[in-house]
C-alpha cells in the first residue's frame, strides 16, 4: 500500500550554517517543516508547522523547488512531494539554539560543508542547499525515484 505525503520544507541560514531537524531515535535529519493539511495553502502550512515546532514566526521567501522521494518502511511504501522555500525568522537574528516544542523533534545548526555527515534526507536537498549558498536561486526539481 502507498501513502502520499505533501510537505513544505524551510531552508533557514545562519551565517554559513543551515537549520536541520531530527526525529529523536532516527539516524537521518531533514529540513524543518511538515505536512500540508487539506485545503491549506503551502506558505500557510510552513508558517503553521514552524510555529508549532519551534514557537517562532518566520518570513517565507523565495520558492526553491520540489524534492520528491520514495521509501518503504515495515508496512507501507511512501511517496513524498516536498515544496522547499527560503525562509528566515521574523524580525530577529536566528537564535543560536532553536528549541523544539515537540518532544519527538530536535533542531540544530549544521555548517554547509557538513550536511552529508548528518544524513540529510531526501538526498537531493543537499545539492539544492549548496547551489543556493553559491548564489544559484533558480527553482529546481529533484527526485530519488529512479524509475521516473
Amino acid at each position: 500500500m502507498w501513502r502520499m505525503h505533501l510537505l513544505v520544507r524551510a531552508v533557514i541560514f545562519n551565517d554559513r550554517r543551515v537549520l536541520l531537524a531530527h526525529q529523536v531515535g532516527a539516524d537521518n535529519t531533514f529540513l524543518p517543516g511538515g505536512h500540508v493539511e487539506a485545503g491549506e495553502p503551502a506558505v500557510h502550512a510552513l508558517h503553521r508547522e514552524l510555529r508549532e515546532e519551534t514557537g517562532l514566526d518566520v518570513d517565507v521567501g523565495r520558492y526553491l523547488g520540489v524534492v520528491e522521494a520514495r521509501w518503504k518502511d515495515d508496512t507501507e511504501q511512501h511517496h513524498e512531494i516536498a515544496h522547499v522555500f527560503l525562509t528566515s525568522f521574523v524580525d530577529r537574528k536566528p537564535p543560536d539554539a532553536v528549541e523544539s516544542r515537540e518532544r519527538h523533534l530536535e533542531f540544530f545548526w549544521v555548517p554547509l560543508g557538513r550536511l552529508q555527515e548528518h544524513m540529510l534526507l531526501p538526498r537531493p536537498v543537499v545539492g539544492l542547499i549548496r547551489r543556493l549558498a553559491a548564489g544559484d536561486d533558480s527553482a529546481r526539481w529533484a527526485s530519488t525515484a529512479a524509475d521516473l
